[in-house]
């Protein structure tokens, strides 16, 4: 006879709840920290701390590329300022010298006018006298005091008109000498200087020559 104690059966029951056993998730093991992985890890740790050092310098090195940079940047703003400065200094000499140049051609110019102004007078004195001289010896002596005065008087204007053509060069010479210190142009003017005085020695004595012919012709026809 079969029992109606549910305990005492032993026959599953399918209406009940079976229990089954769940096995416990599989946990990956950690190595374990053993005597032999310890070096390794203090030398990560040692590599770690020269990388920050390094990073550090290298920040520093950074900064001080940056400062010199700004410096150079500045050097060459200056350098930039110095160089427009200079540019337009050299423009100033240019325009200067051009200046000069031009007044040391009109010098030329006007110098060669005088020397062809001296060959003239030159040229004129060495006639009169030759004529003076011929026309003393055709008339032995009997030159009229008034055509020796009238002589004179015209010697006279020749020698002041040629101070007066030999001052206004000067001053020419001086203005240019005191305005631009060039030295082409000082040398210029210094051979410049040079013809005029000898053009005035010339000159000179040739007007002392007949000077004297005609205080001789005057004497002769006392």
């Amino acid at each position: 006879m079969a029992s109606n104690d549910p305990a005492m059966d032993d026959t599953p029951n399918s209406n009940s709840t079976q229990m089954e056993h769940v096995p416990a998730p599989t946990v990956p093991a950690h190595p374990a920290v053993t005597s032999t992985s310890l070096p390794h890890l203090g030398d990560f740790i040692t590599k770690l701390i020269e990388d920050a050092y390094k990073v550090q310098s290298l920040s520093s090195e950074l900064e001080q590329t940056k400062e010199k940079l700004r410096e150079a940047e500045n050097r060459i703003a200056e350098l930039e300022i110095d160089n427009q400065t200079i540019h337009k200094d050299t423009n100033n000499v240019r325009e200067l010298l051009s200046a000069a140049r031009e007044d040391e051609n009109a010098a030329k110019t006007k110098l060669q006018a005088q020397e062809d102004s001296v060959k003239c007078l030159e040229a004129a004195l060495r006639d009169k006298n030759t004529a003076l001289r011929d026309k003393d010896t055709a008339l032995n002596g009997s030159i009229p005091k008034s055509r020796i005065a009238n002589y004179k008087f015209k010697l006279g204007k020749i020698d002041r008109c040629d101070d007066e053509k030999t001052d206004a060069f000067w001053s020419i010479l001086d203005h240019a000498e005191e305005i631009y210190h060039e030295p082409r142009v000082n040398e210029q003017v210094k051979k410049f200087s040079e013809l005029v005085d000898d053009t005035t020695s010339r000159f000179s004595a040739l007007y002392d020559a007949f000077e004297s012919d005609l205080a001789e012709a005057s004497i002769s026809s006392a």
